[in-house]
């Protein structure tokens, strides 16, 4: 997954190693059971896990995600999809 650059999920200076800026998204189907073992390792989240609803266009879908940074400062996203809900109805006058 490519990402412009907006300043959310920097995880340091753009500078070489270039690998910074590249995050790794991985599809699990549990993200509780993963974030246990990231816990019990020890490794920090650089992004707790969270529920995130987005605009699929006539719908929204839904993941439950968590960052962390690899050893080389990669991030990686690891989620577990939802599935999908109907977005909400706006009240126009």
């Amino acid at each position: 997954m490519f990402f412009e650059r907006d300043d959310g999920w920097e995880t340091g200076p753009f500078e070489r190693p270039l690998g910074r800026g590249v995050v790794i998204q991985v599809f699990v189907a549990n993200v509780d059971a993963v974030a246990t073992r990231i816990e019990r390792a020890g490794l920090p989240y650089f992004i707790a896990p969270f529920e995130k609803w987005r605009d699929w266009g006539d719908c929204l879908g839904g993941q439950l995600e968590f960052l962390v940074l690899d050893p080389s400062g990669h991030l990686v996203k690891v989620a577990q999809q939802l599935g999908e809900r109907l977005k909400p109805v706006e009240n126009k006058p």
